[in-house]
């Protein structure tokens, strides 16, 4: 049976079964590293498939792929291990990768039994010296996971997190749909990113009245506004528009599946500066209650 080192250097395509669209699962985590390092990675997903992950077609199954395959990697269940066995024997790949807690004697038998490698965790059949030079592999391997993983999170988390900020080319509706889109998903990336989000696009003078921020934010989550965070839905009506001043109709469902009305001013900034010409509201009025959407 070859080694991890051998394995890897000798072997180049993968198909990845089991990754996933949400890039901070260890599945997609590990293509991108393999990718980033030359590897040719096929994902696997049924319930994706024909879409597209990290830039490659997604297959419901391996045996769906028709380029060669070298390893399959599994990030499933270890009950389904034995049947990716007999796929991957099937396609004629080489190595049968179970990621870590994946367990399943049939699907080894199977694999072995066509003189395949199998990578996985087994110390009770390792002797000390082979235990000892495989878990160095093993640790490097995921300690170098583990990084890329909270690197990758706290990356893509600070980049999600970037606030859209005023500037002349926004519409007033659109404003309107900025700050309401933040407070439907308003812990989205982060914790209150939602109301940041809404404080951006608040008019100087109605910052003055309702900050500093953390002011405002209690505001929100106070009896009067906080059916707008997290709501369900929302329909903007437009009702009046000139060249400095437009009013909204909004109606928000909230998570409570209750509807709620709202009155919704956003006035252009005229005064000299960056935000000169900027559509930013000034005011949100309170709500009224439609009733329940039950």
């Amino acid at each position: 049976m070859a080694n991890i080192k051998e394995i890897f250097s000798q072997y180049k395509s993968i198909a990845m079964i089991g990754v996933s669209n949400d890039q901070t699962k260890a599945s997609t985590i590990v293509m991108k590293y393999m990718q980033k390092y030359g590897f040719k990675v096929y994902p696997v997903n049924p319930f994706a498939k024909g879409q597209k992950i990290l830039g490659e077609e997604v297959f419901a199954k391996i045996t769906d792929i028709k380029n060669s395959v070298d390893i399959v990697d599994v990030f499933r269940p270890s009950e389904e291990a034995p049947d990716i066995a007999k796929d991957t024997v099937k396609i004629g790949a080489k190595v049968l990768w179970l990621q870590l807690g994946i367990r399943s004697h049939a699907a080894r038998s199977i694999v072995e039994s066509k003189k395949l490698n199998i990578l996985r965790i087994n110390v009770q059949k390792l002797n000390m010296k082979n235990f000892f030079k495989y878990s160095l592999y093993v640790l490097a391997y995921l300690a170098l996971i583990f990084i890329l993983a909270i690197m990758f999170i706290a990356t893509s988390s600070e980049s999600k997190a970037e606030l859209i900020k005023p500037n002349n080319s926004i519409n007033p509706q659109k404003v309107v749909e900025i700050q309401l889109k933040g407070l439907m998903n308003n812990n989205y990336p982060i914790k209150d990113h939602g109301i940041r989000q809404t404080w951006e696009f608040a008019h100087p003078n109605n910052q003055k009245n309702t900050g500093p921020l953390e002011r405002f934010t209690n505001m929100i989550k106070g009896n009067s506004y906080k059916m707008l965070l997290n709501h369900l839905d929302h329909k903007i009506v437009e009702k009046q528009i000139n060249n400095s001043i437009a009013s909204y109709e909004v109606i928000v469902l909230d998570a409570n599946k209750t509807y709620y009305k709202f009155y919704w001013q956003v006035e252009r900034y005229n005064k000299d500066g960056f935000l000169k010409d900027c559509w930013l509201t000034t005011l949100v009025s309170a709500p009224m209650s439609l009733g329940s959407s039950i």
